[in-house]
This record gives C-alpha cells, structure tokens and sequence, in this order.
C-alpha cells in the first residue's frame, strides 16, 4: 500500500540527517543485512508501492540519500572484496580521486596502475569482516585476507587521508579521476588521451618530516654463487 510504513531500525548513519541524535531510524543499514537499504530517505520510514519504487530509481542513479526536502544529501558508496567477506560503507563526498602510476602500488596491486579514491577516515565504516594488513613503507596496506581484494591504504605523510581501491567499490564508475600522480613512472605502452593535470611525483601535499616512501632502504639481495 501506498505510504504504509514499516517497522522501525537502527541507522548508524543518522547523524545529520532529520532524526540525528536519536537511536532509532526509518533507514537502516543493517536491519536487512544489505549494505544499502531497499527502500526508503534517512530519517523516514520504509515505504512501499510505487513510491518506494521511485526511490529505488533514484538510488541506482545517484548512489545517493535524500530527503524529501533536498535540505540534506548524504552520498554512501559501498564497497566489498572478491569474495564478499569485507564489506564498508563511504559516507559522504570523496575530497581527491586520482589515477596512480607509482611502482609500489603496481606492485602490491599486481596492475599497470589504479585509481586511488581519498575519504577522510571518519567518512569510511566497515561494515563486515577484519582486513589484513602489510608495511613495507610508511605506507600501511590493507587487504583480504581470504581472496587478496587490495582495499586501501593510510600514508603516514598524510594524516587523515585514507585511499580506497578503484576496484573495492561496487560502483567504479562513479569515481572520474581528477589526475595522474607519478607520470615519470607510467609504463610507456600504457597511454591516456585525457587532458588531466600530469603530476610526476605525488599528486597531494606530503608531511615532510615523516619522509618519502621511495627513500626506504633497498632489500639486500643475496650474493650470487660462482658458478
């Protein structure tokens, strides 16, 4: 039936939205064991009937919330691993997104280059599994454990960034990079013909007292045995 309304759930997402500081919501996360909810604006109830489909439209379209009012939008992306164990939730606009060509990041990704989204830390909420993680940097990775899905990775030269993997997200396409970071390393069979700003080195402001990743100390590599 039209505007019927359904029961009650929990949404951690309620902060700034019609029903922040209260414990329960109409949307919910969780409630339906989805990372979005089928139907339904923060801080209202589940509809039904053609009204909800009507949201459904306008979900799959904008990868956004909104109220009624458009006083309050909310964009939530979510992500997952190959295998489905590790699942997050980006709240709200992404401040950098940019294509990397570095040869560490190629190397950990195992691909001719990514696409690094950045999220402030307090934007991403992981909803199900516990990532792995590796540092060979200052870099600290994160990954499936179970399929090896690279996820993101935290700089210590830039607090309060996190970058999140292209591939993470259950919709990429909604993520145009902005520009290419470390071009003096692009591989030279891999060609653009896009008019994005061409940064050689890092595409974001570094901490210098923390250091360069690149400067690290080269792995010794055993002598070689006389034949």
């Amino acid at each position: 039936m039209r505007g019927t309304t359904a029961p009650r759930g929990r949404s951690d997402w309620s902060e700034g939205s019609a029903c922040a500081g209260k414990k329960s919501c109409g949307v919910c996360l969780k409630s339906s064991g989805n990372l979005l909810p089928t139907v339904g604006f923060i801080g209202r109830p589940h509809v039904y009937g053609s009204r909800a489909r009507q949201i459904r439209r306008r979900l799959s379209v904008y990868g956004q919330w909104r109220t009624t009012s458009d006083r309050f939008m909310t964009r939530i992306e979510s992500g997952s691993c190959f295998c489905g164990a590790i699942t997050a939730a980006m709240h709200g606009e992404p401040f950098w997104i940019c294509s990397d060509h570095d040869d560490d990041c190629r190397k950990a990704i195992g691909s001719p280059l990514t696409v690094w989204v950045g999220y402030r830390p307090a934007q991403f909420k992981l909803l199900t599994g516990t990532p792995k993680t590796f540092s060979k940097t200052r870099v600290l990775r994160t990954f499936c454990a179970d399929c090896g899905t690279s996820m993101a990775y935290l700089d210590q030269g830039l607090p309060e960034e996190l970058y999140l993997t292209i591939g993470f997200f259950d919709h990429p396409e909604r993520f145009p990079p902005q520009a290419h970071a470390y071009w003096d390393m692009k591989l030279p069979w891999v060609e653009f013909r896009d008019d994005l700003p061409r940064v050689g080195t890092y595409s974001r402001q570094r901490d210098p007292a923390v250091g360069n990743p690149a400067d690290r100390l080269a792995p010794k590599t055993p002598p070689m045995e006389p034949e």
